[in-house]
């Protein structure tokens, strides 16, 4: 949620988290 305030620069580190946490499970 975080990165929403951000913004884009936030939205596409939250994306590559999601991308890391998804690889992880």
């Amino acid at each position: 949620m975080r990165g929403i305030v951000f913004g884009g620069e936030g939205a596409g580190w939250l994306y590559t988290v999601s991308s890391q946490v998804r690889k992880s499970l």
